[in-house]
């Protein structure tokens, strides 16, 4: 039963799309009578009108600079027999329509795909210099420009914090890591292509800063939000190039990280700018990725291991 309640209202709606069809060719064939012409003054004779079905013609439209030739510059009318006026269920509100109150899906049409390629093509390019066209590129200029405008705002601050970063540090700080994590699974494919730790750095830093963007609904695009770098950078911390510095000043001085030698008071093990670990006896250790707080703790056993040269007592550390 149910099946065939579904089969009769199938049925019912077909048939009321039918006498809907039929009634909208009749208005069109009556606007036509009554004298309607093209823009271009052309009257259009009444059987014109014809009953086909729509997949198998091409409606001129209002919207489309080639079609706009076509139809109101003379190049396609009533002295093409390919030429007429059609239904369709789905139209837009930019087809040229002889009654769009009584017969709004009727529309003026190419009954010969192929024909209607050939004039287009015979075309050549074809600027649209119509008023509709015109506020559409100024609209998307616009968005273009406040898009660029809040790319380059965020891309300023990113690469001035950056410009302030000491590289090594930053690859060795825990937190970078950390912040990290939250992007672990797109890791993989940057360590595989990297060829060295500098790149790989570069590029995770690359991918940090692709998280900054958001969509913006009335831009209709992903663009960098500048709070969102601010963000990032406040989760990053990192160790400006002056603080670097200043920590190099502290070791020529004699303090900073520094190793004694109560055996040899002339002698000392100090930490570089990199972490990297060295003795004036010309011993060096490679510094490992580790926080601050990890590598006094790994310092200190590594300088143990150096005791057979230099027997280190003591250690003195500043963050």
């Amino acid at each position: 039963m149910r099946q065939l309640a579904e089969s009769v209202n199938w049925e019912e709606k077909e048939l009321k799309a039918e006498q809907e069809k039929a009634r909208q060719l009749a208005a069109a064939r009556a606007a036509l009578a009554n004298g309607w012409t093209t823009p271009m003054g052309a009257t259009v004779p009444v059987d014109r009108v014809r009953d086909v079905d729509s997949y198998l013609v091409v409606e001129f439209s209002a919207n489309d600079a080639k079609d706009r030739i076509l139809i109101e510059q003379g190049g396609c009318g009533p002295h093409c027999e390919c030429f007429g006026l059609v239904y369709f269920d789905n139209r837009s509100e930019w087809e040229y329509r002889p009654d769009t109150v009584n017969a709004p899906n009727v529309c003026l049409a190419c009954l010969n795909r192929n024909a209607h390629i050939e004039k287009r093509n015979a075309l050549g390019t074809v600027e649209d210099n119509s008023d509709e066209t015109r506020v559409q590129r100024e609209a998307a200029a616009e968005t273009k420009r406040q898009i660029e405008a809040l790319n380059n705002a965020a891309q300023e601050v990113w690469q001035r914090w950056l410009r302030e970063q000491d590289k090594h540090a930053l690859w060795n700080n825990i937190v970078f890591w950390r912040v990290l994590a939250r992007s672990a699974w797109q890791l993989e494919p940057i360590l595989k292509a990297a060829p060295d730790v500098q790149t790989a750095c570069s590029e995770m830093l690359n991918l940090l800063y692709r998280g900054t963007r958001e969509y913006d609904r009335d831009l209709g695009a992903q663009v960098h939000i500048v709070a969102k770098v601010d963000a990032l950078i406040k989760a990053l911390g990192g160790a400006t190039v002056a603080g670097i510095e200043q920590i190099g000043e502290e070791e020529e001085e004699g303090g900073g990280r520094m190793m004694t030698n109560d055996h040899e008071p002339d002698r000392r093990v100090s930490c570089d700018r990199h972490g990297n670990l060295r003795c004036d006896c010309g011993w060096t250790a490679e510094s490992e990725l580790l926080s601050y707080e990890d590598w006094e703790q790994w310092s200190i056993a590594v300088a143990n291991k150096h005791r057979a040269v230099c027997i280190l007592t003591s250690v003195k550390a500043s963050p």
